[in-house]
């Protein structure tokens, strides 16, 4: 994840590496698109290497003074991949971006004041040996040249991202993993010094399909609705701290396969995490809000419109497959679970070891009756 989280960063940068260029080069030019849009066109061909079509630049430094930045009217990014459902790679209406240049000049710091990519799309793509479509930035956009711009960036500061109705295709041959995000508007503000990362994301309600074939006879498919979230974090060495807050949405899941059928419907779902990983370690919170939840397996239904909650403070070592719950509860209706202890997935003896510890409230013989399928009554 912090691999990734660098990539985006470093390839944001890039791409604003053109606009800088660009704009150093529109403060002696008469401020028209018909200067700066060639200029900026030629620049990208340097750092992405696929078929880019950019339509109008202009610059926005009377729109938004005192800062000052470049619009560009609809961007397309095209590179065809054997096997990918569409060539273009990014189709972007309309991008801002405001740089704060008095950073750069006197600090040599790339400050993003705002960014924004508004009604877009893009087809994300990985075929069956790990070619991907979105490979597209060469050496000088990790590396830049810096014989020519003279730019390596002490601090990569983005103040504010903004992602306005956008939609993501994401498709992984080598997974069988397809997911389909629709109307993704996203605040993003972080920044970056050396190998720390320090960032929020604001995301408001959007819309996912999900579906994974784990193999040829079986199939599972998610639907999420209206799902939104704040993600607070930080990555500092090997240390990862963050929480998250995740609004009421809803979910449906359905998995087939030859000898096993399950539904699943969640209502009004709605999640709370915080928690610090350290390496191996990962010790944290998570509250799940009591949700409404329908579930199936094959013809009997097991639950229907239940009343489910969970509470877990726990600790965990990642490679041993190990869990500590300091403190746990689980609830459904009206009955509730108190329990502590130990989980364990012991590899070597291919079974699950448990060291739990349980303490009930009072549990009416008749919720617990209602909770069984008519077929096993």
């Amino acid at each position: 994840m912090k691999k990734i989280l660098k990539i985006f960063l470093i390839s944001l940068a890039s791409l604003l590496l053109i606009v800088i260029i660009a704009g150093g080069i529109a403060t002696w030019l008469i401020f028209t698109p018909e200067k700066l849009t060639p200029i900026v066109t030629k620049q990208a061909a340097k750092y992405i290497h696929c078929k880019s079509e950019i339509g109008e630049v202009e610059l926005t430094f009377f729109s938004t003074f005192p800062q000052f930045g470049l619009k560009t009217r609809q961007l397309t990014l095209i590179n065809p991949v054997t096997g990918t459902p569409n060539d273009t790679l990014l189709y972007v209406k309309e991008i801002i971006g405001i740089i704060n240049m008095k950073a750069l000049i006197k600090n040599n710091e790339l400050i993003v004041n705002d960014f924004s990519l508004s009604n877009g799309s893009v087809c994300i793509f990985i075929d069956n040996n790990g070619n991907a479509n979105f490979d597209i930035f060469g050496d000088a956009a990790s590396e830049p040249d810096t014989t020519q711009t003279g730019l390596i960036f002490k601090v990569i500061d983005i103040e504010n991202v903004d992602l306005k109705n956008m939609n993501v295709l994401y498709i992984d041959e080598s997974m069988n993993l397809k997911a389909d995000v629709r109307r993704l508007t996203a605040k993003i503000n972080g920044s970056m010094k050396t190998d720390d990362i320090v960032g929020k994301i604001d995301v408001q309600p959007f819309d996912l399909s999900m579906e994974y074939c784990p193999d040829e006879s079986s199939v599972l498919k998610t639907e999420i609705r209206n799902f939104s979230a704040k993600i607070n974090g930080s990555m500092k060495s090997d240390v990862i701290n963050a929480t998250v807050g995740v609004n009421p949405f809803d979910l449906t899941l359905h998995y087939d396969s030859d000898s096993l059928k399950l539904d699943t419907d969640v209502r009004n779902l709605s999640v709370a995490i915080s928690g610090t990983s350290n390496n191996d370690n990962f010790s944290g919170k998570i509250r799940l809000n009591p949700c409404h939840v329908t579930f199936g397996l094959g013809n009997d239904q097991y639950l229907q419109d239940a009343l489910i909650g969970l509470n877990i403070v726990a600790d965990a070592v990642l490679s041993r497959q190990f869990v500590q719950m300091n403190e746990a509860t689980v609830s459904v209706n009206d009955l509730k679970l108190d329990f502590a202890g130990t989980v364990e997935n012991d590899t070597v003896r291919k079974q699950i070891a448990t060291d739990l510890s349980y303490k009930f409230d009072s549990w009416q013989v008749k919720s617990i009756m209602a909770l069984i399928p008519t077929t096993f009554v």
